[in-house]
């Protein structure tokens, strides 16, 4: 019918299951996204969850009864194996009298994205570990020059004494002009740049390399700047 049709021809994976877990309806996306046909799979438990998550699914099972799932993320096993990850939406279909009948499970693959944000925190922790390992401080400032976001700061700061402060704060006025400077140039034209800021901070002489670019939103606009401090020598008069 025409119904079953719509069903069939949905480009997401739909699966109707009963209330104690069987499947009663599983669509060709479905079948494209986990491997298995409708007729391997209907009147049976949903083959896609593994043993060591029955738990987990029977607690889904559960609450989608009582009302729905929205964009739960769950990782499942494909025919041959693989892993899959989704995110499932549910809805409960009611009978008559109101009673509910069974669940339909809307359902996106969702493995490229995971894999994609795996990479990107991996990477991310490499960095965090290349940085703890040196004199690198990162951070970016608003168009005002406030700190908004710091990692590692140098010179004795710790984050939360840094951040929504300008270099004038922080600095002895040398220091601060001559940061203040290269940054503001990067603001106003809108180029990269990078410099060496040198002078006395509490009887000690530093020097740092400061490489700054412009920190621009979704519609290119310059919204602050994003940088790198280098603290490369650090000594007494």
């Amino acid at each position: 019918d025409r119904l079953r049709a719509i069903f069939q021809a949905s480009p997401l994976p739909i699966v109707c299951i009963e209330l104690d877990g069987t499947v009663k309806l599983w669509n060709r996306a479905a079948e494209v996204v986990f491997g298995w046909t409708e007729d391997e799979v209907v009147r049976r438990l949903l083959p896609f969850v593994p043993e060591d998550k029955m738990g987990e699914f029977h607690a889904l099972l559960a609450q989608a009864r009582k009302g729905s799932l929205n964009g739960v993320e769950v990782r499942r096993r494909r025919k041959d194996g693989s892993p899959v990850d989704i995110s499932i939406w549910t809805s409960p279909l009611s009978d008559q009298k109101g009673n509910a009948a069974c669940i339909m499970a809307f359902i996106s693959d969702i493995t490229d994205r995971k894999r994609a944000e795996e990479e990107i925190h991996k990477h991310e922790e490499y960095l965090r570990v290349a940085l703890a390992a040196s004199n690198m401080a990162v951070f970016n400032q608003d168009l005002d020059l406030r700190y908004t976001w710091m990692y590692q700061p140098q010179l004795g700061y710790t984050t939360e004494q840094v951040i929504g402060k300008r270099d004038a704060e922080l600095l002895p006025p040398d220091l601060a002009q001559q940061a203040t400077d290269l940054k503001r140039r990067v603001l106003e034209t809108g180029v990269g740049t990078r410099g060496e800021v040198e002078g006395k901070l509490n009887d000690k002489r530093i020097c740092y390399d400061l490489v700054v670019e412009p920190l621009r939103n979704t519609a290119g606009q310059i919204v602050g700047i994003t940088g790198i401090e280098y603290h490369s020598q650090e000594a007494h008069d």
